[in-house]
């Protein structure tokens, strides 16, 4: 029914509506709602150097995380946290493309007795940013660390880090020990320094 105020007491004639009701499963309906988060991710150009096996493999993650999430941390589990416990799908639909992760990724390898493997991992790695500039050095620099030891099985003997493409750079503050100017590019890194750190600000 219409009504002339929100007092619904009196009719507007000629109004009516019709609400139609329809059950799917609940895998379904966040399939739904994640596709279409996904897509909008899309149309913003992230992503854009994927191909199509790989958007669809980032996807099929991002289903089963908000799927996980939802199962895990919200109405159904015994173990509700704040703020999913709210229940809201939009925001468990928005969070896992949000969320910081920390992502390992197994692959086995064979090493013969007596014997050698040249192994090469490459991961590109964004500067972090103070947004705030909380200081006035901080004004427009980009920050990497890494770690030595992360608790691998592994006895690792020796770690190198090479700076490179440093002509565009000036480095602010950082402990690898590079000095680009006298020819010091790359560094033999001390396994007992748990952590590394460069700081550097573009010319």
């Amino acid at each position: 029914d219409g009504f002339t105020d929100g007092g619904l007491e009196t009719h507007l004639d000629g109004v009516s509506s019709t609400i139609v009701r329809e059950e799917i499963l609940f895998s379904q309906l966040i399939h739904i709602l994640t596709q279409a988060h996904f897509n909008d991710a899309l149309t913003s150009g992230a992503w854009n150097n994927l191909s199509q096996a790989q958007l669809d493999e980032v996807f099929r993650l991002y289903y089963q995380a908000v799927y996980d999430l939802f199962f895990d941390y919200s109405l159904p589990s015994n173990t509700q946290v704040s703020p999913y416990d709210e229940n809201r799908l939009d925001e468990l639909v928005r969070e896992p493309l949000t969320m910081d992760r920390i992502l390992y990724q197994a692959f086995p390898l064979t090493i013969e007795a007596n014997s050698s493997v040249s192994l090469t991992i490459e991961q590109t790695k964004f500067g972090s940013y103070d947004y705030a500039c909380s200081a006035t050095e901080n004004s427009n620099v980009f920050g990497y660390d890494m770690v030595t030891n992360v608790g691998s099985v592994l006895d690792i003997q020796d770690q190198t880090a090479t700076i490179e493409n440093f002509e565009a750079i000036e480095i602010v503050r950082s402990n690898y020990g590079f000095d680009p100017e006298n020819a010091i590019t790359q560094v033999v890194l001390d396994t007992n320094i748990p952590q590394y750190y460069l700081e550097v600000r573009p010319k």
